[in-house]
């Protein structure tokens, strides 16, 4: 079999096969490979630029943070990291089914429950970096990778922030335009609040299947849309129709962050709650319809 190209690791003696490109940006690009042993992987490659320095610092840091991140069943795993023969920054992660943002992409639409299950996994993800001092920074619909069951998974930590203790703050950024936090683009800190505001972004949606803030507005209209609070109005504007849902997303999007959830578990409580009652009422609905006496009483009602 052909590949494009491959990537050895000579301190571990171990070959990666790389076959397709899985997404790509302006740290480069992630593949989908496969071990020597035969493991399918997803391989993220760091492309070189003229300051190979701050290259290689930025993937130390997404290489240790990760590291200092993992043992969660809810981020993603990473399996090897080195610099190539020829100075290729390589991680070596899990192979998921996609990233949220090609869901988008091709249109899904979640349920309520749906986005109470993922809401769950990621805040637990979160509640866990957190308490190892880190500030994710990126919580974005392309960091958060679908898997097989159910699950989902948080990834990429090449522009967090370690060693932060609550109340810390954070004062650089170099994410999505759209997920800039509203602390920082007005007055330049971020916090583990931001971490969840951007959370909030993912689940609206999610919900809607549409970006709050359009990734294709101009820098002015993007700026005047975070700092007028856009996304918790129209989160605020769904409450008739997705409920307590949507009501616990627009505490994630407050504009300050003082007043948004203090921590990942306390959202994390009030989601876990919210996906029991959805499941409650799933479970009373499928056991009214097992009823012998249910088609007719409905139509009756609607006689």
């Amino acid at each position: 079999m052909q590949y494009p190209f491959k990537l050895f690791n000579s301190e571990r003696q171990v070959e990666y096969f790389v076959l397709s490109v899985l997404d790509e940006g302006g740290f480069g690009q992630v593949w989908h490979g496969v071990m020597s042993t035969g493991l399918d992987v997803a391989i993220k490659v760091i492309k070189p630029s003229a300051d190979f320095n701050r290259d290689l610092s930025s993937w130390f840091t997404d290489q240790q943070i990760h590291l200092q991140c993992l043992n969660h069943p809810h981020v993603v795993t990473t399996y090897d990291q080195f610099i190539s023969g020829d100075q290729k920054l390589v991680i070596v992660m899990e192979l998921g089914r996609g990233s949220l943002e090609s869901l988008i992409d091709r249109g899904t639409r979640f349920s309520t429950k749906v986005v109470c299950g993922i809401a769950c996994q990621i805040l637990s993800a979160l509640q866990h970096v957190h308490n190892l001092g880190v500030i994710h920074r990126d919580v974005t619909l392309n960091n958060i990778i679908w898997f097989d069951g159910g699950v989902y998974k948080l990834c990429d930590f090449g522009i967090s922030k370690p060693n932060l203790h609550l109340g810390d703050y954070a004062r650089t950024f170099i994410g999505k335009r759209s997920y800039i936090p509203p602390e920082l683009l007005g007055a330049g800190y971020t916090t583990y609040q931001s971490d969840i505001y951007q959370l909030g972004l993912v689940l609206l949606t999610l919900l809607t299947g549409r970006h709050p803030i359009s990734p294709n507005a101009t820098d002015a209209q993007t700026r005047h849309a975070i700092l007028t609070g856009v996304p918790r109005q129209i989160a605020e504007s769904l409450v008739p129709v997705h409920g307590r849902t949507v009501e616990i997303i627009s505490i994630m999007l407050r504009r300050r962050d003082a007043y948004r959830y203090k921590t990942a578990s306390q959202a994390l409580v009030d989601f876990d709650a919210e996906l029991k009652r959805c499941e409650d009422l799933d479970h009373r609905i499928a056991n009214l319809a097992l009823q012998p006496w249910w088609p007719f009483a409905a139509l009756k009602w609607s006689t």
